[in-house]
């Protein structure tokens, strides 16, 4: 499979890891040059252009050469240099053509002239602000002529290209494939035309199923795939539409399942091209004898097609797979319908592995269904839709079963097997606090599945696919979402580098920009990034460059060359984070690299080979290759890249549990997920992820954000934290004496008397507009309680001026001014259960206090301003604390009530002698006036219990 570096075309080479077999001027794994099938309707058309809107003259030397009239539609012409290029002109300029729309054409001829000299030839080329995945075009030349157009990618490799004759009669040629950005067409003859454009920017994704039964025969994989949760389905009916399907759509699984119509040869090799970058198919086809020298037959595959057979023959397990046993267990098929007249093929096998036969035991040339070398085809070589069997009797058709078992062993079941509730958590925790929420997940799927989860946050920057190691990473627990980036034809910027908290780069094809990656990746690392980068990030040619490289970043030197050899786990530091649990490691594609200056070892491959150092707390570097469908390495891989991913992460404010387990059908379980802000800079808003993941196959996250807030105080029985200026709703309002202003608040539900406050607020002096003061020292405040009065402050209960303990939060209210926080001890105990508060700042000349606001409360609090009360429809930030509050011993429920049973029940045990008289008295004294009352900490019994303002 491996060996020298190989040349993937005139443009490009790889590190050697795959072998070639696209051809010379294809982009690897994109499109061939064959002729495309016939046009999808117009209709499909996201962009159309045919010139006809634009006033055109008759003559070249009337006009110049089309640019930047399309640009609105993103898209920009231009011909091969200079002035020169293409002219629109009406079609009565003598041209000879027909076929096209009516009266306009893109015209060319290298015997003209345009008005400012510039000759009207090709190559015309058509740029794309965004890829595109679709070009089509008429092209006409009275003479007769070769018309060449072809796609390149954003790196200029072709990713389609096609060459037909024309003559007058406009003909329609078209190039489609994935990450389209320009076009070019040119055409032999001197004088030619071009019109009708047609440009769709996006496929499809997740599956797509083609589907066409025969007579009375089933379709078995609609309901397995409804089955496996899976919604995201593109059902093609028109063989003709099915190759611009699979070459233009993002498809996580292709089903082909064919009966009746012959299917092109330009759909062999759109499957093949599909398979090449990692696609997933399950193929069966009547027809298959018929196209035997296919290399998706062949190679893909890696089989023979001996002869069709006319009736369903049995299908007989062979081998031990999971095809036969999860998440179905399926019996041979032996019973079937017979409306077809051809019911499959003999299969031998060459590359690809049988799992199953025609016959009992497994015999050459006999093979009933085959997974080819890579395991992302499966080949039923007989026709699914006949059969006919419920052998566990449980109402599903056994061929049901077997395609969910398949479908399930190439791509998992989809990502809605595994439900999460909610999907996002919002945390405001005070600083060093703890907080704790509940979320619900739920197997949505009818067999048991496992999960893991974590709250690690990793993007995979790989120079290549990501093969079967991205999957193996988001699987074990500590890690919560990988995504990918396919850094090929993609550099990330510095605000998608931010959003994670490690990233992971790999490549074995060279990097769409190496020098501007590793530019962009050193910003990341000094904006506090973490960065793993593994092989063959330092190999020569494929290396990452720019200032990670020229900075000191990389953990090897960029001057590696291919070792290619079988090596093992050598000798490491045991006592090292990311060496835990790793116990067996192999790997084939080794590189002989380096440690630079300040690069730390901690593991080696045998042969003292380096594996694994780290460069200071945020770079890993890990000599060993993940990229690709054939990475060739096996042991704790995934273990170990998790173990480098949490040591530079560092310990999470998040835990998750529990953090893995497994739930039955339908089944759900509670996660409790903990926030913990110990160590969290105060005002500090952050988000994070939890991601669970199912072994069926799908990823549901929560999206978390943890608020740090101020603290109250101790014994708080009230809290109405502030808002912290990074929650962007800030705000405060005057309080104080020397202004026309006086605030209030309610409280309730306090059990003792109010001992101490804490508050927050601002100083400012109105000029007019506000400036930032700060009041003398001793800052002195009133504060005064009032009972409550219908909703509004009534009588007063209590008034006293403190003068607080003032700190400096270090904040900015609104982004300018020092937000401050006060406490203060009353000089009294006020016995008060639910009422108003006032505070007000006393004195500071024109210096005055604005008491800041809080999310928490009622949603109002009062400004009182010249003695009329207004709304302010925010409540103001307070922390109240009391002492203790003692129940009367009349009170036997201690609801801070005595009613007639508990008063005459005391006083009966004063009658008994077991009961003071004096606390006889005061439980009968305040049944009678009111029952309700409060404990006065600063009374002593029995007195310091009263009645209830």
């Amino acid at each position: 499979m491996c060996g020298m570096a190989g040349i993937i075309n005139a443009e490009e080479t790889s590190a050697g890891i795959f072998p070639i077999s696209e051809s010379e001027d294809t982009a690897p794994g994109l499109p061939s040059n064959k002729v495309a099938a016939p046009k999808v309707a117009s209709t499909d058309c996201d962009i159309e252009i045919n010139f006809d809107e634009l006033s055109a003259p008759l003559t070249f030397l009337s006009t110049t050469r089309l640019t930047e009239q399309y640009a609105g539609l993103g898209l920009h012409f231009e011909g091969p240099a200079g002035t020169d290029g293409g002219a629109v002109l009406n079609e009565t300029g003598g041209f000879g053509v027909n076929g096209h729309s009516s009266p306009n054409f893109l015209a060319f001829n290298v015997a003209s002239a345009l008005s400012d000299g510039g000759i009207p030839k090709g190559p015309e080329t058509i740029r794309f602000d965004a890829p595109i995945v679709f070009f089509e075009a008429a092209f006409g030349a009275e003479a007769g002529g070769q018309v060449t157009l072809t796609a390149r990618n954003a790196l200029g490799y072709t990713v389609n290209a096609v060459t037909v004759t024309v003559g007058p009669a406009l003909q329609r040629l078209r190039v489609m494939g994935l990450g389209i950005t320009e076009v070019t067409f040119n055409c032999t003859a001197p004088l030619w035309v071009m019109d009708d454009i047609c440009i769709i920017r996006e496929g499809g994704a997740g599956v797509l199923v083609f589907m066409n039964t025969c007579g009375s025969s089933q379709d078995f994989a609609s309901p397995a795939l409804a089955n496996l949760g899976y919604t995201n389905v593109t059902w093609i009916e028109n063989e003709y539409e099915l190759e611009f399907a699979i070459r233009t759509g993002e498809w996580d699984l292709i089903i082909l399942e064919n009966y009746s119509p012959s299917i092109s040869d330009g759909v062999y090799d759109a499957l093949y091209d599909y398979h090449a970058v990692q696609g997933r198919i399950i193929f069966s086809s009547y027809e298959l004898k018929e196209h035997t020298d296919e290399p998706f037959v062949t190679n893909a595959l890696g089989v023979t097609v001996g002869e069709n057979y006319d009736s369903p023959l049995p299908v007989y397990v062979w081998n031990p797979s999971p095809l036969f046993t999860t998440p179905n267990t399926v019996p041979d098929l032996a019973s079937f319908i017979n409306p077809c007249s051809v019911d499959g093929a003999r299969i031998g096998t060459t590359t690809g592995t049988a799992a199953a036969g025609f016959t009992v035991s497994e015999e050459p040339n006999e093979a009933a269904l085959v997974i080819n070398q890579t395991g992302r085809i499966l080949l039923n070589a007989f026709i699914p839709g006949v059969v006919d069997q419920d052998g566990d009797s449980d109402g599903k058709n056994d061929m049901i079963e077997l395609y969910e078992n398949e479908i399930y062993l190439l791509n998992g079941a989809s990502g809605a097997s595994l439900s999460v509730s909610p999907a996002t958590l919002d945390f405001a925790v005070p600083a060093d606090g703890v907080e704790t929420q509940q979320i619900t997940l739920e197997n949505t799927l009818d067999f048991p599945i496992s999960w893991t989860s974590g709250t690690a946050r990793v993007l995979f920057v790989c120079a290549d696919s990501p093969g079967p190691f991205l999957e193996a990473l988001r699987s074990v627990t500590g890690i919560g979402v990988v995504d990918y980036l396919n850094a090929r034809y993609e550099n990330p910027d510095l605000a998608t580098l931010l959003k994670y908290d490690v990233v992971l780069v790999a490549s074995n094809y060279s990097f769409l920009d190496g020098a501007a990656l590793g530019n962009v990746l050193a910003d990341y690392v000094d904006a506090g990034g973490k960065v793993i980068h593994a092989a063959v990030t330092s190999g020569v040619g494929w290396n990452i460059a720019g200032r990670f490289l020229t900075g000191g970043y990389m953990a090897f030197s960029a001057d590696a060359t291919s070792t290619y050899a079988t090596r093992t786990l050598g000798a490491y530091d045991a006592a090292h984070p990311i060496m835990a649990g790793i116990t067996a490691l192999e790997n084939f594609y080794n590189w002989n690299v380096s440690l630079v200056y300040g690069s730390v070892l901690v593991a080696s491959w045998t042969g003292d080979l380096p594996m694994v150092a780290t460069k200071g707390a945020s770079i890993v570097g890990i000599n060993l290759f993940i990229a690709g469908s054939d990475p060739r390495h096996s042991g704790d891989v995934a273990q170990l890249f998790r173990n480098a991913v949490l040591w530079l992460r560092g310990a999470s404010p998040l835990t998750l549990s529990p953090a893995a387990g497994t739930l039955a059908p339908g089944a759900t379980a509670t996660v409790d997920i903990t926030a913990d802000a110990a160590g969290r800079p105060l005002n500090s808003l952050e988000a994070f992820t939890a991601g669970f993941k199912s072994d069926a196959g799908g990823i549901a996250t929560v999206e978390v954000s943890l608020l740090v807030h101020a603290s109250c105080i101790d014994k708080t029985t009230f809290a109405q934290r502030p808002y912290m200026p990074v929650e962007g709703s800030w705000a405060a309002n005057t309080s104080s004496d020397v202004s026309p202003y006086k605030c209030f608040e309610n409280f309730s539900g306090l059990t003792g008397p109010i001992t101490a406050l804490r508050w927050w607020g601002i100083d400012l002096e109105w000029m007019p507009g506000f400036v930032e003061c700060d009041r003398p020292e001793p800052d002195v405040f009133q504060i005064a309680l009032y009972a409550d009065d219908a909703g509004a402050p009534g009588a007063l209960v209590k008034e006293m001026l403190v003068q607080p303990l003032v700190t400096d939060t270090g904040l900015l209210g609104q982004g300018a001014y020092t937000f401050k926080e006060y406490e203060a001890a009353l000089p009294e105990q006020v016995s008060l259960s639910n009422g108003w508060i006032s505070i007000m700042g006393v004195g500071g000349a024109s210096c005055w206090f604005l008491w800041s606001n809080s999310p928490e409360g009622d949603g109002d609090s009062l400004q009182v301003s010249d003695s009329v009360p207004y709304s302010l429809y925010a409540d103001r930030s307070l922390c109240i604390a009391t002492s203790p509050a003692l129940p009367h011993p009349a009170d036997s429920n201690a609801d801070f009530r005595i009613v007639l049973g508990e008063a005459i029940g005391y006083l009966t045990g004063w009658q008994q002698g077991t009961n003071p008289i004096g606390y006889a008295i005061r439980a009968a004294y305040l049944w009678q006036n009111g029952e309700y009352y409060v404990y006065d900490g600063d009374a002593a019994p029995p007195l310091c219990w009263v009645l209830a303002p």
